[in-house]
């Protein structure tokens, strides 16, 4: 089971994966730090969640980058934008399906977007910082790359068990609800 993969090593894989088309669209509010404005959809009571808006799958487990509200200090939400990451982790079911499965925000163990969003490179250093975040998470939540994290139905939560366990059961957004 490989925990230690270079790169420039997982990029040649048939099962790396890098998708940023929906984290352009939202670019420019990165780099100002806001949404440009609620709209039907979306509002300061609601908040606003962008799932996926970059994707970096690696065998059985990925990483997503998730732009999200902030939160205020009565129960709604602010306009500021808040990137997170999100792990998933892929398993086989007992008829042998592959399925995934969501382990949780990995914020609340250090590990923050780090990336220059007005920078040329932008995507050259979200593809980095995602990769180097999605190591530490293998390493420290003992996700597979190379096999199933979990076979059957009843095991499709352990790493997300994992994270709460280490987290001292505290709620994967309590670094959005800090903002």
């Amino acid at each position: 089971m490989q925990r230690n993969i270079a790169n420039r090593k997982a990029k040649k894989r048939m099962d790396y994966i890098f998708k940023t088309e929906l984290v352009e669209y939202y670019r420019n509010e990165l780099i100002v730090g806001e949404f440009d404005a609620w709209d039907d959809y979306h509002s300061a009571k609601d908040g606003r969640f962008e799932r996926g808006t970059a994707l970096l799958e690696l065998g059985w487990c990925d990483i997503e980058l998730n732009i999200n509200s902030a939160a205020d200090d009565h129960g709604g939400y602010i306009n500021k934008t808040v990137p997170a990451y999100f792990i998933c982790v892929k398993g086989k079911t007992e008829e042998g399906d592959e399925n995934w499965s969501p382990s949780g925000y990995i914020d609340d163990f250090g590990y923050e977007v780090n990336v220059d969003w007005s920078a040329d490179n932008w995507k050259e250093l979200l593809e980095k910082d995602m990769f180097e975040n999605l190591m530490k998470a293998v390493k420290r939540f003992d996700i597979k790359i190379d096999e199933p994290n979990w076979k059957g139905e009843n095991h499709a939560f352990d790493v997300f068990d994992r994270f709460m366990e280490l987290a001292n059961h505290k709620t994967c957004r309590s670094q959005i609800d800090q903002n």
